[in-house]
């Protein structure tokens, strides 16, 4: 019987990890997505976009000139 519980108890232990790597990972994602989403917003704001994007830095700039 001591097996039998000792194998339940690593179970639990590992089941338990997983979940609490699982979790971790899902708030990572989340917080992933909601960075995405913000600076999707923040490239479409005509103020902002000159500071994050070299491109719209150099539209219209010579080839030289750079």
């Amino acid at each position: 019987m001591d097996q039998r519980n000792a194998g339940r108890s690593g179970r639990r232990m590992w089941t338990a990890a997983a979940d609490r790597i699982c979790m971790r990972l899902a708030v990572i994602i989340a917080v992933l997505i909601a960075l995405i989403v913000a600076a999707q917003t923040a490239l479409h704001m005509d103020g902002i976009r000159p500071f994050l994007s070299k491109t719209e830095r150099l539209e219209g700039v010579p080839h030289g000139d750079r």
